[in-house]
């Protein structure tokens, strides 16, 4: 599992696996009053994919070329 975590005050996406510590701490699974899981809410949301790739592919699809910019993937990569 993966976590594209959109933001909206900083107009940037990360990518998150799903053992990592931030999606454990901020993707609960009912998000939270400003960001959503699977929606978007007033500050972003998280997107849950099965693979890195859809990941990738929903960031290029729906916020590339609204100006989001995709930021280095989270220390879980390394």
């Amino acid at each position: 599992m993966y976590w594209l975590h959109v933001y909206i005050p900083h107009t940037e996406c990360v990518i998150h696996k799903g053992h990592c510590k931030y999606a454990r701490l901020f993707a609960p699974f009912t998000g939270t009053t400003n960001q959503g899981v699977n929606q978007l809410k007033r500050d972003g949301g998280w997107f849950e994919f099965d693979s890195l790739e859809e990941a990738e592919i929903h960031y290029r699809t729906n916020w590339q070329a609204k100006g989001y910019i995709l930021k280095d993937q989270c220390y879980c990569f390394k």
